[in-house]
């Protein structure tokens, strides 16, 4: 919001400079949905369809540990299980939110990361090789 409302600007420099930074996200945004077009079927539904906003946790999410982790949520009347083949333990700080799916440095080696925004303000990071979503209504 605040960056189109400095669209919106009297001042022509504001303007111009967040032109640049929208155009700048819309090329973000093109090569994230690329890099999406790499990933496997269930990781590539649930980047393109997932949306954990106001999720509430059912599970305690951290810590993690093993080769395998299932994290379970309610979300819109719905029951979410995220199954994750780790890579590594899980990372939990506080940080700025970004892109939920991302490239890691390790992409060459097959790795994942899925970063999850939770309402304390922490950023769970996971880097995976493999991810799978299963929802079941509630009811």
């Amino acid at each position: 919001p605040e960056l189109y409302l400095k669209l919106n600007s009297s001042d022509d420099k504001v303007v111009e400079e967040a032109h640049d930074k929208w155009e700048q996200a819309l090329i973000d945004y093109k090569n994230h949905l690329h890099d999406i077009s790499k990933f496997s079927e269930p990781i590539r539904k649930c980047a393109e369809t997932l949306c954990l906003h106001d999720a509430r946790f059912l599970n305690r999410p951290w810590p993690l540990e093993g080769e395998i982790v299932n994290l379970a949520l309610e979300h819109q009347s719905k029951f979410i299980f995220l199954i994750y083949c780790l890579a590594e333990r899980p990372l939990c700080q506080i940080v700025n939110q970004r892109w939920p799916f991302k490239n890691g440095s390790d992409y060459d080696q097959g790795i994942l990361q899925h970063e999850i925004l939770i309402s304390s303000g922490h950023l769970m990071t996971i880097k995976f090789y493999e991810m799978f979503k299963h929802e079941r209504q509630i009811g």
